[in-house]
């Protein structure tokens, strides 16, 4: 993500696909805390996209 912010994107996506336990989320659909905190210490959050499928991450 910091290298894409470095070459000019506007943006970049946090995924965890349809099924909500992969990327972001862990086998039990909750949120990786210690890949969020390390992404949130890099990266301006108003730059992130948070891909979030199921309801119940949504809110997190």
């Amino acid at each position: 993500m910091t290298s894409e912010i470095s070459s000019g994107s506007w943006k970049v996506i946090a995924e965890s696909r349809e099924s909500g336990n992969t990327g972001m989320y862990d086998s039990n659909f909750q949120i990786d805390e210690k890949l969020f905190n390390l992404i949130v210490s890099k990266i301006d959050t108003n730059k992130i996209i948070w891909e979030t499928p199921l309801k119940g991450q949504q809110s997190w």
